[in-house]
């Protein structure tokens, strides 16, 4: 049979994400074969999310084994697609389950498995676990698959209500997963028609903690790419406890009609005659065309009853449907209202990047709403205006950091650019050592010029114990060893009339630090390090207990405050989580209950990273971990 005339297209993005605790990412995934985008091949296009589990090595493993077993015998089959998916699948379960029971370095394994394939105008879902597949058609999101966990299982069988599924503990636990029993069940959806326009959307349970609305919403306002990144980033924003990954597909969205917030669509009544006669005509014709589409579906449903499956398979069990989870996009007027309502509080707390990103969205979906327009020019005249005081003060430097923020927002205004170079040059008359601009379009000069460019990084990824405090991976510049004691996993400072620091001895361009903190009496301050060069050039994220948390740029004689943030009702003593990552220049930092806050510096950050207490303070340190990248040796 020919291919339709207008041939269905895609795009799509991936990505996954470690999260913010775990050591590993186990999570796999990917789209094959990966050199084309032909939905007319001999089996189309196949999109896979693994999320493994098992100790050690053992989840990734049975995850890239999913992928790459899945792909192998989808391809080779000669069966439909439905088949060949579903007896790919099983025999990926198979495999990992025979590498897991044969006591090698992996162990006990397992991985969840969910697979879309795209043929021509049909989709085909394969799926084992609690990794998830969307659907967004006419501006409203349906998940399509079941959650293969005990609770979603008891839920479904009637032993728990709602609300006892709601408050059950353990509700991650998997009641299926390929690797664990020789043989698994694997739900099949072959009856799934592509429609231009339409958005499928896979992800691991790393994503649990963004709601479907806000799925709908973020994929249908982005493109593939970013809305990948907008949902990952909003997972770790909640907490980051899973590694986390995300597919979106988007079938002709060139084609498709731009969404915009519209009121629900309401089927008005229709008025029939009275006629006896032209009532039952009408239920006749109604019930020819019903014949007429079921009989049509079944011929088309591309699943021949006579085949046998392959391979060692238990007989065919009847597929439960999912049940079908709906929700509307008809609603986004309302959420953009409350939105702008939430940028204006922000913006009357002073916190105006924040802010800024919430108009911004709110333009995503309504490109001349005035109100986010003027909220946005508010904050670009709030730097300016601080920018103009500063310069008056002769404070060139930090001028210039609030001019350059308004360029980020406004990139083409000249009248910003030509402040931005007239304090450029006015930091290089009082730095001799610093050359004037030549050219005021040049777009935002680096204030510290006289830094070197820093070296090409490379990765690393290093767990580090406290064990490892005695070794020489740990520096302790300026401070006698007798300050602290290391005992166990535990490391503890003594409270002393010097501030103290102990860091890793690489400089790294990105890092990702956290740890647990006893603090010992309510003076005490401790923190995260990183981009130290000395003691007198470094950024610190402070905690006082019972105080604010703040994020400090220690610069010569000059501490320069970057933000203080309220803990919220939390009492005072107890253990602490203080946790610091960044990326470039972008800083966030989190305590136990998730991301504080974000800054984002003029400069590149570079140099080591570590431990600090201040003077007069003790505490002990415990369950620290450290991963980052550094230079090319």
């Amino acid at each position: 049979m020919p291919a339709p005339l207008n041939k269905f297209t895609f795009v799509f993005s991936g990505k996954s994400d470690i999260g913010l605790v775990r050591t590993e990412n186990q999570d796999s995934f990917g789209k094959f074969p990966e050199d084309s985008s032909d939905l007319y091949g001999p089996k189309g296009q196949l999109f896979i999310v693994a999320d493994g589990m098992g100790g050690h090595r053992g989840g990734k493993e049975a995850s890239s084994i999913a992928l790459k077993v899945v792909k192998n015998h989808f391809f080779s089959s000669d069966y439909d697609e439905a088949v060949a998916l579903k007896e790919a699948i099983e025999t990926a379960n198979f495999e990992i389950f025979s590498k897991s029971g044969d006591k090698s370095d992996f162990g006990r394994m397992g991985t969840t498995c969910t697979v879309l394939a795209l043929k021509a105008d049909r989709a085909i879902i394969g799926h084992v676990g609690d990794s998830r597949v969307y659907k967004i058609e006419n501006n409203r999101i349906e998940q399509l698959t079941n959650d293969h966990t005990k609770v979603q299982e008891m839920l479904r069988e009637g032993l728990l209500t709602p609300e006892e599924a709601r408050n059950y503990p353990s509700k991650s636990v998997l009641a299926r997963a390929l690797g664990v029993d020789e043989k698994v069940k694997v739900d099949i959806i072959d009856d799934l028609k592509l429609k231009r326009g339409q958005s499928f959307i896979l992800c691991s349970d790393g994503l649990a903690k963004v709601s479907k609305g806000e799925i709908l919403q973020i994929v249908s306002r982005n493109s593939a790419a970013d809305a990948c990144d907008i949902l990952i980033n909003l997972a770790n924003e909640r907490g980051g406890k899973d590694n986390v990954t995300v597919i979106v597909v988007k079938i002709d969205p060139d084609q498709s009609v731009k969404m915009v917030p519209s009121k629900p669509f309401k089927r008005k009544a229709v008025r029939t005659r009275k006629s006896n006669l032209g009532g039952w005509l009408a239920i006749a014709a109604v019930l020819l065309i019903i014949a007429v589409l079921l009989y049509l579906q079944y011929q088309s449903s591309g699943v021949n009853p006579s085949r046998e499956v392959r391979v060692n398979q238990s007989p065919a069990e009847p597929v439960q449907q999912p049940e079908k989870s709906v929700e509307s996009a008809s609603d986004f007027e309302d959420t953009d209202t409350k939105l702008l309502a939430q940028a204006e509080q922000l913006l009357k707390e002073k916190d105006y990047e924040n802010a800024y990103i919430i108009f911004k969205s709110v333009l995503g979906s309504q490109p001349d709403n005035q109100q986010a327009k003027q909220g946005i020019e508010s904050i670009v005249n709030v730097y300016l205006n601080t920018g103009d005081a500063l310069k008056k003060k002769n404070n060139y430097k930090d001028a210039l950091i609030y001019y350059k923020k308004a360029a980020d927002i406004q990139p083409n205004n000249s009248m910003i650019k030509g402040l931005i170079s007239e304090c450029t040059n006015l930091i290089a008359e009082n730095n001799p050592e610093v050359k004037k601009e030549e050219k005021p379009e040049v777009k935002s000069p680096p204030v510290e010029v006289t830094k070197p460019a820093p070296p090409t990084p490379k990765a690393t990824n290093t767990r580090v114990s406290a064990s490892g405090f005695n070794s020489p991976a740990w520096i302790y510049p300026n401070i006698d060893k007798t300050e602290c004691t290391v005992t166990g996993s535990e490391i503890t400072f003594n409270n002393t009339s010097s501030q103290k620091f102990v860091l890793y001895n690489k400089d790294l361009f990105e890092v990702n630090l956290s740890t647990d903190v006893e603090i010992d009496g309510s003076n005490s301050v401790i923190g995260l390090v990183i981009g130290y060069a000395s003691p007198l050039d470094y950024y610190v994220f402070k905690y006082r207990d019972g105080g604010n948390f703040t994020l400090q740029r220690i610069s010569g004689n000059e501490i320069q405050k970057l933000f203080d943030v309220a803990p919220g009702n939390e009492v005072s003593g107890g253990l602490r989580k203080l946790r610091i990552i960044y990326t470039n220049n972008v800083i966030n930092v989190y305590n136990e209950h998730g991301l504080l806050k974000s800054y984002r510096s003029v400069w590149g950050i570079f140099g080591k990273a570590g431990l600090y207490i201040d003077k007069n303070s003790s505490a002990v340190f415990k369950n620290v971990t450290i991963s980052g990248n550094t230079a090319l040796e």
